[in-house]
């Protein structure tokens, strides 16, 4: 799952969107927020480039970010539940 980002318009900057405001297009939450950096890719005169940029979301907002890295998580104790890892013994320790 990907997550799209783009530079804030001048109206959000001067409401407070993605400042004081989950930065979020479709939430307007202002409780609960949490400050995350995440990287952002785009292309500037034909040249792909990356920045690290401070992104302010609610709780709800930002399991969207890391949805990747949770379900990856989930499926690694679906497969092992007790959380131990088959250990392959040498020759010499059998």
């Amino acid at each position: 799952m990907q997550i799209g980002l783009r530079w804030r318009t001048e109206k959000e900057v001067i409401s407070g969107k993605g400042q004081f405001i989950c930065g979020n297009r479709h939430c307007d939450e202002k409780h609960g927020l949490g400050s995350y950096e995440v990287n952002f890719s785009y292309v500037e005169a034909g040249e792909q480039k990356q920045a690290l940029v401070k992104l302010v979301a609610c709780k709800r907002c930002a399991e969207k970010l890391a949805y990747k890295r949770l379900k990856e998580k989930e499926k690694e104790k679906e497969e092992d539940p007790y959380g131990e890892k088959e250990i392959e013994l040498k020759d010499r320790d059998k």
